[in-house]
């Protein structure tokens, strides 16, 4: 499974990376939700996890778009 994982607090988001690939899952942590954006596309996940409060576009916004 391809899990992508955003969050505006790197430590969260790595500590989230560190669990899903200790599983034997395929993560991407982003810290910033526009670049979010462009990776979605390329990394081509499976499920996302996304922090709801994060400064510009919020998870809300983003899990729309």
């Amino acid at each position: 499974m391809r899990v992508l994982i955003i969050d505006d607090n790197p430590d969260v988001c790595r500590m989230h990376e560190r669990l899903i690939t200790h599983l034997g899952h395929d993560a991407l942590c982003l810290c910033d939700s526009q670049q979010a954006l462009t990776e979605a596309k390329r990394f081509n996940p499976d499920i996302a996890l996304i922090d709801i409060c994060m400064p510009g576009l919020n998870g809300w916004d983003l899990a729309e778009r």
